[in-house]
């Protein structure tokens, strides 16, 4: 009877021992290693399974039983690192887990506002951030594109400070046509147009339209190519779009303020090489005209007949006087003047150091329902060419008050003053 009952217990002994080996129930605390607080909703997973396994609840704890030959438990969180941990003979196990920034998926703005993923476009665009706009500080914010994006061609005109730029994206479409870009400003299209009138010898260029946004109010800059790109925008975005967001307020408590304070020189580097003996003319005569002789006692004199046209190799320029118009009514004397040497650095002289100085104070703030954003900027520059000067200033505002979860409004006013 006792081995009976020996047996019967050895038998039960065993039995349960399989049992506890079978299934084995592991507790603990998920927490964050950043400031310490428990993670809910923490995937928890026996590795090697791809459906045993649990979540951490709000104060970040767990338990789970794992199967009989399974040896680690993988732990995974959004914005973590992943985790596996052994089992060991302990059945407590804590766990922390690390910070980790993901780069999520790139979004950029389309046409018309419309926010898409990049990989999801079919066509080629670039974005200029506001730092990568920090980086190159001019009066246009066209020339913010120079040697940044591939296929645009941006050429500054030479009318100076102030002065229109052209921008080319893939090369000319047209021979004689406008081959400039649309540019689109917070959703809405604007004229680029150079505000140039005929003048005797020429177009006068005051500069054009999107000069006239202050730089330091701008957020980021997308430029779209091809007539894939801007197909919302019909026949005007033919040759490309460009894109600008302004700054605006952020949710948050207080006022913030910005002050931006910039300074540039500008200095002329290479000069061409020009002769500074001879004035307008052809082997020492005007094109038209020809070396005539003087009575003796007069002086040498040279005839120039039309001091406007030919090349640079007239009379010598060494004091002696010169007949400028040598075909006189009777009883007139013909008019003469005198060639002075020059300098050899005259024209070096001539031009000056250059001087831009902007500043643009901001002040913003915003609520859980509102944003709005205020700046003043005020830019004072100095060309190369003698009395060659630009005076701007600026005042941007844009409100964006949140009606309802339904209706927002995005308010903007801009005062512009040059001279």
């Amino acid at each position: 009877m006792r081995k009976q009952l020996l047996l019967i217990l050895t038998l039960f002994l065993a039995i349960l021992g399989n049992a506890v080996a079978q299934d084995r129930t592991i507790t603990g605390t998920v927490t964050s290693a950043e400031d310490g607080s428990p993670l809910p909703g923490v995937n928890i997973l026996v590795s090697g399974t791809t459906n045993v396994g649990t979540i951490t609840d709000v104060n970040g704890r767990y338990s789970l039983k794992v199967p009989e030959g399974f040896q680690a438990l993988e732990f995974s969180y959004i914005g973590t690192k992943s985790q596996t941990i052994a089992l060991s003979a302990s059945s407590v196990i804590d766990v922390t887990l690390e910070m980790e920034a993901e780069v999520l998926s790139e979004i950029v703005v389309t046409a018309l506002g419309i926010k898409r993923d990049v990989k999801a476009l079919g066509f080629a665009q670039q974005e200029l951030s506001s730092d990568e706009l920090a980086a190159n500080r001019e009066l246009n914010i066209s020339n913010f594109l120079t040697a940044k994006i591939a296929g645009v061609q941006v050429s500054k005109t030479a009318s100076g400070l102030g002065g229109s730029s052209v921008v080319n994206i893939r090369g000319n479409s047209s021979l004689t046509g406008n081959n400039q870009p649309l540019y689109v400003v917070d959703g809405v299209p604007i004229t680029n147009e150079s505000h140039s009138g005929d003048g005797v010898w020429g177009d006068r260029d005051y500069g054009d339209g999107v000069g006239d946004i202050n730089p330091e109010d701008v957020e980021s800059m997308t430029v779209l190519k091809g007539p894939n790109a801007s197909a919302l925008y019909g026949a005007r975005g033919s040759n490309g779009v460009v894109l600008i967001t302004t700054k605006s307020g952020t949710r948050k408590k207080g006022i913030g303020v910005e002050i931006n304070s910039n300074v540039s020189i500008d200095k002329l580097n290479l000069f061409p090489t020009f002769q500074n003996y001879y004035a307008t003319g052809y082997e020492e005569t005007n094109l038209y005209g020809s070396m005539i002789e003087i009575p003796e006692g007069s002086g040498d004199f040279y005839e120039t007949m039309d001091t406007w046209h030919g090349d640079s190799w007239g009379p010598p320029m060494d004091g002696n006087r010169v007949i400028v118009d040598p075909f006189v009514y009777p009883g007139t004397e013909p008019r003469t003047f005198v060639l002075l040497p020059q300098p050899k650095d005259n024209v070096k002289e001539f031009y000056e150091v250059g001087m831009t100085n902007t500043n643009t104070i901001a002040i913003s703030g915003g609520t859980e329902k509102s944003t709005a954003r205020l700046s003043f900027g005020n830019t004072w520059a100095k060309g190369i060419i003698p009395n060659h000067k630009l005076e701007k200033q600026t005042i941007a505002l844009r409100v964006n008050p949140q009606v309802s979860d339904f209706l927002s409004f995005d308010a903007k006013i801009n005062y512009i003053h040059d001279e």
